[in-house]
This record gives structure tokens, sequence and C-alpha cells, in this order.
């Protein structure tokens, strides 16, 4: 009687605390998996051809007949969480017939950190798969069962299996076959009867059509190291008494697979079976460290001392658990927040759900990373974005991931073997230019140039004017040179009063630029030029030294200084003091009514690029839009509203299309 009652009472308690400890998690942390949901949002129209798991976006598209798409995604991912501490629970109580250990075992492995980890970033596929492999071992490997239901259960399990998460397949492949090798050596005879595990080879049937897709979960050593320690023990105390083979298969399939795939997946796939084995010593020896006896009316203590160590093991099991869960949970929601922040999730689904409505199909989308995936993702269109691409991976990828960063940061780019100059110019003036200094595979920006706070100062009948960037009256931009030896950068600008800004910027092949000014007026009178260059927040100051016309200076990117030729009043370098970043002032004073201005940055210890030809190249974004037949582009909305970018103002290039709090959708003009 009372095993029926435990019997429903520990999967139900079971699946209220998996429940609770997911409401928990999303209560504390909202909004933090939501974004990586959208993969499974856009397999759920056709889940027979899902990427990622066939199996769990059948489960998807089945609640979505009900609920909403997105509830059916958390109902979905929550069903995953409740069977993996089901079947653990299960399999667990086959082997030992313990409740209270089977019921701790389950509770572990709701809290284990690299279980959460896969709710947390939407990987719930591999939950399903983690679970389906004790449910396969519950029902195939069991004593009783005739052959021919055992052979049609592994090959049912051995197809969901694999068309649900390909390496929880090859885990089960290995763990059957290791099971059969184990079989025939103690039988000593091959039977038809017993080769019924050679049917999980049909879990290899996807890789034949399926790429192998590896996630990078966190690394939790201390857990893992316990657990491992216990799981060793409580296989050689099984394997002495010849049961438990199955089990300790799965546990060395989970490692080898996992090793042979990429070491950090041990985190993933071998906690499982670990933590079902380390409980299994709970049930056998660890519960009966302490023993009370009765004897002539005395009570007498027993104390196991290896059993005491093994409790002291379960306690530090949890502690260790819990703190790696809590540490894990706070650096995935520190990464989403960035995405949660720039992209929202209901104004990022606004976005999608236009672009699949109102763009045709085929249309090219430009869209910083990873926002270009989920485009990509949810509506099927072709996209460009600047996602990560190590040089020599693949240079087609890499030239176009480098492109789409060119033209979401630039208007213009020069460039040779050790530095890049971005320039946003006429749009926008926050950077006019940046300098970058090569390091290695990479540009790092060291400095730049805001237009903003590079101030003419000028009588104007009878009026002191200092217009900023965005009151000149004209702007223009042309290139004056262009070729593999120099490339050169002329705006115009002219100003109330007829003032004339007429600004140069040069590269050649070496590792400095120029950058000219020549300020002149025919009704104003030209008082003064201030202009400031500033370091950028991210860099870490070394040593810097300012002299009469030269400003040196050493970052975490290297040793670089800023000469500076012209009429020069005073020069300074510190933090500002309205904006408190670090940048270098100079101010000038005319000659005959005209300023001219002549600023040299040098890279002194320069480094070549890897990947980059010993030459000057030099592009524009409408060059690079039309090179990749861009159609729209897809920017947060911040960066017009809250850092002036260059989209939004009166660049000649976008028109808006759609815009909410978070995401605007330009339309590139022909």
């Amino acid at each position: 009687m009372i095993s029926r009652k435990l019997n429903f009472i520990a999967p139900a308690a079971l699946t209220a605390l998996s429940i609770a400890i997911l409401y928990i998690v999303n209560f504390i942390y909202p909004l933090l998996t939501k974004p990586l949901d959208i993969k499974w949002l856009n397999q759920m129209a056709n889940p027979f051809t899902a990427e990622n798991s066939i199996v769990f976006s059948c489960v998807n598209w089945f609640f979505a007949q009900f609920l909403n798409p997105i509830d059916s995604i958390k109902i979905s991912g929550s069903l995953m969480l409740v069977l993996l501490s089901l079947t653990t629970f299960y399999l667990s109580k086959r082997i030992t017939g313990d409740y209270l250990s089977s019921f701790l075992a389950a509770f572990l492995t709701t809290l284990f950190p690299s279980h959460i980890w896969l709710i947390c970033t939407s990987n719930y596929h591999i939950l399903l798969g983690l679970s389906l492999i004790p449910l396969a071992l519950l029902y195939i490997y069991e004593n009783n069962g005739e052959m021919p239901r055992k052979a049609a259960l592994t090959l049912i399990f051995s197809l969901l299996i694999s068309f649900t998460d390909i390496l929880s397949a090859l885990i089960f492949f290995l763990s059957s076959l290791m099971y059969w090798l184990v079989s025939i050596t103690f039988q000593r005879k091959i039977s038809l009867k017993n080769s019924y595990p050679l049917l999980s080879a049909a879990s290899l049937i996807p890789l034949i059509f399926t790429k192998i897709q590896i996630v990078e979960p966190p690394i939790t050593p201390l857990p893992i190291v316990i657990g491992v320690s216990m799981s060793v023990l409580a296989a050689f105390l099984l394997l002495r008494e010849k049961k438990g083979y199955i089990i300790c298969s799965w546990l060395l399939s989970s490692i080898f697979i996992a090793i042979l795939m990429w070491s950090p997946l041990i985190f993933l796939y071998a906690a499982l079976p670990m933590i079902t084995l380390s409980f299994t010593l709970f049930a056998t020896r660890l519960k009966k460290a302490v023993i009370v006896s009765e004897e002539k009316e005395e009570l007498y203590l027993e104390i196991d001392l290896l059993g005491v160590g093994g409790l002291m093991l379960i306690l530090l099991l949890f502690a260790s658990t819990l703190i790696s869960t809590y540490n894990v949970l706070n650096s995935v929601v520190s990464e989403m927040r960035v995405y949660s922040d720039r992209y929202g999730y209901e104004d990022l689904l606004e976005i999608l759900e236009w672009i699949k409505n109102n763009t045709p199909e085929g249309t090219i989308i430009l869209a910083e990373h990873p926002l270009s995936t989920w485009i990509k993702s949810y509506t099927g269109r072709p996209v460009i974005g600047n996602h990560p691409v190590n040089f020599g991976e693949n240079m087609e990828e890499f030239s176009k991931s480098y492109d789409a960063d060119t033209i979401l940061n630039s208007n213009f780019e020069i460039r040779n073997r050790f530095m890049r100059l971005r320039d946003w110019e006429p749009v926008a003036p926050q950077r006019s230019p940046s300098f970058a200094s090569s390091k290695g595979g990479n540009y790092i920006d060291f400095l730049y140039i805001d237009e903003n706070h590079a101030n003419v100062k000028y009588s104007f009948r009878g009026k002191i004017l200092k217009p900023n960037f965005y009151e000149y009256k004209e702007k223009n931009a042309t290139w004056l040179t262009r070729s593999a030896e120099e490339s050169a950068l002329q705006h115009v600008y002219v100003l109330e009063g007829n003032v004339t800004i007429v600004k140069r910027i040069f590269l050649e092949r070496g590792p400095e630029s120029i950058i000219e000014y020549d300020i002149t007026s025919m009704e104003s009178k030209i008082e003064s030029f201030s202009i400031k260059m500033w370091i950028p927040k991210e860099r870490k100051i070394g040593f810097t030294q300012t002299s009469n016309d030269k400003f040196y200076f050493v970052l975490d990117s290297g040793e670089y200084s800023v000469e500076f030729q012209g009429n020069l009043k005073s020069l300074s370098f510190g933090p500002d003091e309205v904006w408190f970043q670090n940048r270098v002032l100079a101010i000038f004073e005319p000659l005959n009514n005209r300023i001219q201005v002549r600023i040299t940055v040098k890279i002194l210890k320069e480094e070549p690029l890897a990947w980059m030809r010993d030459e000057v190249f030099s592009i524009s974004a409408r060059e690079l839009l039309a090179k990749y037949k861009v159609g729209y582009v897809v920017i947060p909305t911040a960066i017009k509203k809250v850092y002036m970018d260059r989209f939004g103002l009166d660049d000649l290039l976008f028109k808006s299309q759609y815009e909410n709090s978070k995401l605007t959708i330009y339309m590139v003009k022909a």
C-alpha cells in the first residue's frame, strides 16, 4: 500500500518541484531565453523540416494547436525538464529499488547547472534527448520481456532519439553496443535472440543527412568531479555484484562521445548517468552510514566511516550544484540582458513579422549579429551580418562578415596592413574618422575624432557663432585619390556666414595617417578652432606624454603618437569636463583669417594584419550595399535615438520603413 502511494506521490512531487524551479528562474530572470526561442517559433509551421530537432518541433507544433506559439514553447520546454526528472527517478528506482535515493537523484537532476543552462539557452531538444536515453534503458534492458518486444522498442527509441539530438543518439548506440559486447562475453556465444541491441544502429541514420551541431556548455568542474568520483565507486560495487552493466556502459559512452566531439560536452552528456550511478551508491551503502541499535536496554551507535564519507560527498554534491547553477544563471543572464535590452522580445517578434509579411522573398537583409541569425531563422530571408568568422576558416564568409561590419559602422573605409580609418561623415559626426591599429587578425580601435567637438568659433554680423555639426548648412564628400598607393577622402562643409571647412583624410601604405583642416571665410572673422580626439572607453591607458605639439600614449592595443601642425595655441590631455572621457584637446588660432591644421596619427610599433595585402584599400557603404544587393537594413532604434548614429538622419542611402521602441527597418534606396 505504501509502495503504491509512493509511486504516485514521488513523481507528482518531482513534477511540482520541476515546475517550481522553472517558475523561480523565470521570475528572477525575466526574458532570459525568449530571443533564443525564435528558432523554434520558425519551425512550428512545418516541424518535419526542422534543422535542430524534428521530435521537439513536433511537440511544439502539438501544443501550438491549442495555445499561442509562445506559450506552446514555454509548455514544451517545461515538459522537457519534468520528463528528465521522471525518467531519472524511474530508472534509478529500477536499479536500486529505493525511493529516497531515486527521488534525490531526480531532484538533483532538475537543479544541475548543465540542465538549467539547456533550459536558459533554449536547447530543449538536448534535454529531450537526454530524457529519452534513461526511458529507453528502462523499457528495453530489463530482465523480463520478449525479444520481439525489445527489438521493436530498441528500433523505435533509436529513431526517436536520433531525430531529437544526434549526440544523444550516438551515446545510446554506443551504450547498447557495449552492453551487447559484455553480454556475449559472459554468455560466450552470439545468438539472434540477444542481438536486439544492434538495432540501435538505426540511431545513426540522421548522420547521413544531418550536420552535428555542438553547443558550448558552461564549465562547472566541482559537481562533475564529485559526481564522477562517486559514480566510479558505485560502478565498481555494481560490477562486483555482476549487475548494472547497461548504466555503466551509458556513463562510459557519454564520456567517450563527449571527449571525441569536444571535451566540455562532458558537463552536458555525462551528468545524467553520473547522477544516477552516484545515488545507487547512496541506496546500497551510504544510507547505512549511521545505524542505531538497541541491545539489553542500551543504545548502540554503529558508524561506517566509508558511508559517512559518502554522505558528506552527497551533501557536497548538492551544495556545489546549487552554487554552480547560481553562477551559470548569472552568466547567462548577463549575456542575454545585452540582447533583451537591445532588441526586446515583443518588439523583436513584431519586426520579424513585418519583414516576413512586407518584404519579397529573396530580399537580402543586413543586420548586426546575432540579430541577423534570428532574421534568417524566422523569416527565411537571406541575410548578411557581422557574425564572428575566423580568418582562414571560410574566406568568402569572412569577407562578407567584414563587409557587413563596414556598412554598419561607416560610410567610408580606408585601410592598409597597419591601420584602418572608418568615417561616418558627411551624415553623422561621431566617428570622423575612427582610427584602428592592426593586431594579428583584427583591427582594434584606439582613437577617434568626433566632429561635434571640432568647433570653429567666429563672428558674423556682430554675433559670436560656434555651430555644431548638425547646424552646418552644406555637407558633401568626395574621393580625391583612390589607388593601391594612397587614398584621400575630402569633406567640404559650409557654415552660416559663408565659413568653409575643407577636411581631407589621407592614408598611404605606412602605419600613419594624416587629417587636414582648411578653414576660410570671406564674410566672417575666424577666431579659433578646437578639436577633441577621443580614446575609446574600452581601451586601457598606460603611459602618456604631452609636449608642445605632440601627444604620445600607450594603450592595451599598442603604442601611438599624434602630432599637430599649424598655429597651435594649446595642447592638453585628460578627462573631458563634460563627458569625463579621456581626450586630447588642441586649440588653433587663425593667420590672416585662415586656420590650417595638419594632424598626423602614427602607430609606433606596427604589426601587419595577417589577411591584408600590402596596399591601400578604400570602399564606401554605398558600393558595398550595391555589391551584396542589400534591400533592407535592420538596426537597433537606440542607435539613432541615443547615440545619434549615421542612421535615421538625412542619409540618402536609407529610408525608414517601420520602427518600434527597439528596432528600426530601413529600405536601401537604389
